[in-house]
């Protein structure tokens, strides 16, 4: 059986050499790793009191999944009536998207779309959901969905932010984990390309409307 590879690509070295997507093991909360593996009680109780640091559905979440981490500090701004951004990189990119794509979800919120640098390929068509990172304490929405890395690559993250707030990001904050619906073994490996390598990856909007499913259909009947 085929193995399935996920192939993360930037064509920026600080990110590569830096800032790297890994498992999710890597980027445990600060608060998790203080927790003891029990408590004594102070009631008199026989039986200690254990603690998240052996709840599965924690582990068995951070053990799975692969995490996106922030590769430059990074200012967002959520104004009255505008917003802005600062990256300590100076390079990295942040858009909003129109409210009417999202019309009647967070009216009292900015929107963010930060621009991520990696691009990643997987050799086999399955999901991946997109999670956000509730278990660390950011100030922020930042927002999940399911993706196919088969058919398209992008790995930008969506976040909204009431108004009117200011917070800095610091570098390798979490911003997504990254968490395979399969039970089969992932390979992930990281490439340093220039950037006309990295933008050839890039799958082409082809029409105005479900772009993505265009693209999917004609990568599946090449693919035949």
């Amino acid at each position: 059986m085929k193995k399935i590879t996920l192939d993360c690509y930037t064509s920026r070295p600080d990110v590569y050499e830096y800032s790297q997507i890994s498992k999710s093991t890597d980027y445990l909360p600060a608060w998790w790793k203080k927790l003891p593996a029990s408590k004594c009680p102070v009631t008199g109780e026989l039986n200690s009191q254990r603690t998240m640091k052996s709840c599965p559905g924690f582990t068995d979440f951070f053990k799975n999944s692969y995490t996106l981490p922030l590769w430059s500090d990074l200012k967002l701004a959520a104004l009255e009536n505008d917003w802005g951004y600062q990256f300590a990189d100076e390079q990295s990119v942040v858009e909003t998207h129109d409210t009417a794509q999202y019309e009647g979800f967070m009216p009292e919120a900015q929107h963010f779309k930060i621009l991520s640098p990696w691009k990643l390929v997987c050799n086999k068509p399955i999901k991946w959901a997109f999670v956000a990172p509730t278990w660390h304490d950011l100030d922020a929405k930042i927002l999940s969905g399911v993706v196919d890395y088969y058919y398209q690559n992008a790995t930008h993250i969506n976040l909204f932010l009431n108004r009117p707030k200011e917070i800095i990001l610091p570098l390798h904050t979490p911003l997504a984990h990254l968490i395979p619906l399969t039970e089969e073994k992932i390979e992930l490996r990281h490439h340093l390309v220039s950037y006309n390598e990295l933008m050839r990856l890039e799958k082409p909007t082809l029409t105005f409307t479900k772009a993505y499913y265009t693209i999917k259909r004609l990568i599946n009947e090449r693919s035949k």
